[in-house]
């Protein structure tokens, strides 16, 4: 990002988008979102967009290493259906604490988020 010219917010604020509508092990769509504090040019390996904000999301805090995300998953699903909700776009998970900052992965902290409506 820097040597493309981008000044990322001091924050650190990033988060992914997952496009497939299940957990998957492999060939994963994810797409990595950082904050900058301003929109350049699009280049080949870079693409600047404002994110629409979401009307309402389900939101659930993972604490602990990626590989057991399926974990968080499966319970926010399950809630998903049996009350009555529906997924209306592509999940997103907040990166808060990883490994950038926490040696110990059992202090890893992700928010996942799925926009959803009755």
């Amino acid at each position: 990002m820097q040597r493309l010219g981008c000044k990322c917010s001091p924050t650190g604020y990033c988060f992914t988008i997952e496009h497939d509508k299940e957990y998957k092990h492999e060939n994963v769509d994810i797409e990595y979102c950082e904050q900058v504090e301003e929109m350049l040019e699009d280049s080949d390996i870079v693409q600047f967009k404002k994110m629409p904000a979401v009307k309402t999301a389900l939101c659930m805090k993972h604490l602990g290493p990626y590989d057991r995300f399926y974990q968080s998953y499966t319970e926010m699903f399950k809630y998903i259906e049996e009350n009555g909700y529906k997924i209306v776009g592509d999940l997103r998970c907040v990166y808060v604490d990883g490994a950038w900052n926490q040696d110990d992965p059992e202090k890893w902290l992700t928010i996942i988020q799925v926009p959803v409506e009755r």
